[in-house]
């Protein structure tokens, strides 16, 4: 009690993750011939994340310790994307090779802070081309292999990004 009393901002935590992430990949590659290549996939990502950060401080009428609900929290997130891509490579000649492709995701997110009772939820599915051309230079020309390439990507948020709360 007098070191409660000398400290009467003393604060307890405690910080509870779970982080959980199942994939599941299949991909499949067909030479038809010596310069022509097909490509297809199908790829799953499930992410969930569960952080429970409860603080606590001490009641100086009670002197007991009751639950801080500004600075405590709990948030739930989970995510799950589906994806498929097809993919056609071909050589033309001992210089030039190229690809192209198209890839379809669909998202699925669900988030929730279950101490203050918001929630969120979107889902949303996208095409994304992508291509390249490969010239290659040196064993002809002494020169450096020259590669030009597209493609678009999803940069997913992590953990720290998604949850309001400072840990």
């Amino acid at each position: 009690v007098l070191f409660r009393s000398l400290h009467p901002y003393l604060l307890n935590n405690r910080n509870n993750n779970v982080f959980t992430t199942r994939l599941l990949q299949l991909d499949y590659t067909n030479p038809l011939n010596t310069k022509l290549k097909f490509e297809t996939g199908a790829k799953y990502t499930g992410r969930a994340i569960d952080n429970d950060f409860y603080v606590d401080s001490l009641n100086h009428q009670t002197q007991k310790n009751v639950m801080d609900s500004a600075k405590s929290n709990h948030f739930l997130y989970s995510e799950k994307v589906s994806a498929a891509y097809v993919m056609i490579s071909h050589t033309l000649n001992s210089l030039i090779k190229f690809n192209v492709g198209l890839r379809f995701e669909n998202t699925d997110i669900k988030g929730q802070q279950l101490t203050s009772h918001e929630s969120f939820a979107y889902n949303y599915s996208k095409l994304f081309p992508s291509g390249s051309i490969n010239f290659t230079l040196q064993k002809k020309y002494k020169l450096p292999d020259i590669q030009l390439s597209y493609s678009k990507r999803i940069n997913r948020p992590n953990q720290r990004d998604l949850n309001p709360f400072l840990n």
